[in-house]
């Protein structure tokens, strides 16, 4: 039985295959790999598979939203509402609060539990920011408390 013709067999789609595997134009790297959103719930790592940063400028403050989730349902949505700039704010006060959402229940991050969160912005060119922080949860429901720490972030802005 003879087999029929190969497709690489045709003049035209091997000369196609040559030219498209030795182009040299440069690949761009996956966009997503350079931005993140991160930290240590409790001892366990969470990271965001996807993650926002809003700047709201209403012309008397601006604020900021940064929110990011994963697969497991848990999700961090942070609101500085008299952002300024590169710089440290206190979570859970009037101007900054964090909340975390933990299998159904939620956290927020209080400055009446004795240690103040704290967002430090490290980086704010008008594209990305980047930063750290690190807090206390506190379930709304419980009282039970939750240490997050090593947080780190850098986002697109949008």
């Amino acid at each position: 039985m003879r087999l029929s013709r190969l497709p690489l067999q045709s003049p035209f789609l091997l000369a196609l295959l040559i030219a498209l595997a030795s182009c040299t134009g440069e690949v761009e790297p996956d966009p997503g790999a350079e931005y993140y959103l991160r930290a240590d719930i409790d001892g366990t790592p969470f990271e965001a598979l996807g993650a926002v940063a809003v700047k709201l400028d209403t012309g008397i403050m601006t604020a900021l939203g940064i929110s990011g989730g994963d697969v497991l349902f848990r999700s961090f949505d942070f609101r500085i509402s008299m952002y300024d700039s590169v710089g440290s704010c206190v979570l859970g006060d009037d101007f900054g609060s964090a909340g975390v959402l933990l299998s159904g229940q939620f956290y927020v991050a209080s400055t009446d539990l004795g240690e103040d969160g704290v967002m430090d912005v490290e980086l704010d060119d008008g594209e990305v920011i980047e930063g750290t922080f690190s807090f206390v949860l506190e379930n709304t429901d419980t009282g039970f408390l939750l240490p997050v720490t090593e947080g780190k972030f850098r986002l697109r802005q949008l």
